[in-house]
């Protein structure tokens, strides 16, 4: 029982990918503040949820107390990740 309450308390790494483009070196070099980059993701759609590395949950942006917040909409199978 001791071990699972010390694994209750390690942290993970949680990072949600909004979407991804392509750009050339050439455009990037040009990116300044208040560059807009056009990604893959249709506003409003679903994000890829990363814990540690593995693409384990798909989320819903939106927003609690004025941040930005996920809300869980698919966990992901042993064998889809």
């Amino acid at each position: 029982m001791a071990e699972l309450v010390s694994l209750m308390n390690i942290t993970l790494v949680c990072e949600c990918e909004l979407g991804e483009t392509y750009i050339t070196v050439g455009n990037f070099l040009k990116l300044e503040a208040g560059s807009i980059i056009k990604l893959n993701t249709v506003s409003g759609g679903n994000v890829k949820m990363v814990i540690s590395g593995r693409k384990l949950l798909t989320g819903e942006i939106g927003a609690n107390n004025n941040k930005f917040s996920v809300k869980i909409v698919d966990i992901a199978k042993n064998n889809e990740n």
